[in-house]
């Protein structure tokens, strides 16, 4: 009987001291630099392109990591990551999507935002008690910014649809409002001007004959390369 019980603690032990080996067994680490210079060592990592701001979570010898797409430069990936990421880019932009401070946004907003001819410093507080109604009579997508005192917000518009923004403050407003051309390279852009807000309710009909009851005439303001 005490022989069985010395051999039973023996394959105890010998197996608890095989486990321990095992879990001890190192793994391979690897490394990913930062835009900002920083090296992280990592064990696994994994990417996630649907959610950039949450696009990739490392685990490393200190432990886990959530990293933005915009901490790191796509090329110093592993390959078949910056494949995930293309493919999943390219799905991305057959819908008019693009990558933008780690969010997936519109692409024609973006860019009317973003063109230092019309582009803003900070979002419109929609605090105020008028209601802007974009009502879209063309054939195409059309895509509404609008601005008052340094300060801007957009929208997009299908054909037929109307597209609203609420809570703007009484003032005069710029509206632009663009429009792919023909052959889809750029965004045609028209300007509104002077238009006043005094606790109202403003429709614009775009896609109308000028004079028609909600159209207004505008100006051409520019074209924005679409890339």
């Amino acid at each position: 009987m005490k022989y069985f019980m010395l051999l039973f603690l023996s394959l105890l032990l010998t197996t608890s001291y095989a486990e321990d080996e095992k879990k001890e067994e190192p793994k391979e680490v690897f490394e990913l630099k930062l835009k900002d210079g920083t090296i992280l060592k990592y064990h696994t990592i994994v990417c996630n392109p649907k959610k950039p701001k949450f696009g990739l979570r490392i685990k490393g010898p200190s432990g886990g990591r959530i990293i933005k797409f915009s901490q790191v430069n796509m090329t110093d990936l592993p390959a078949d990551f910056q494949k995930k990421i293309k493919a999943y880019t390219k799905k991305q932009n057959e819908k008019k999507l693009v990558l933008y401070k780690d969010e997936w946004n519109n692409r024609n907003e973006i860019l009317l935002k973003t063109d230092k001819r019309f582009s803003y410093k900070k979002l419109i507080r929609r605090t105020g008690n008028n209601k802007f109604i974009l009502e879209n009579k063309s054939k195409g997508v059309v895509t509404i910014g609008v601005r008052w005192k340094g300060k801007g917000y957009e929208t997009t518009a299908e054909p037929g649809k109307k597209s609203r923004i609420v809570g703007l403050h009484n003032g005069d407003y710029t509206i632009y409002v663009a429009e792919e051309s023909e052959d889809k390279k750029f965004l045609n852009v028209t300007r509104y001007k002077d238009i006043k807000l005094n606790n109202v309710i403003y429709t614009l009909m775009y896609g109308i004959k000028v004079g028609a009851k909600g159209g207004m005439k505008g100006e051409f303001a520019g074209q924005i390369a679409i890339k």
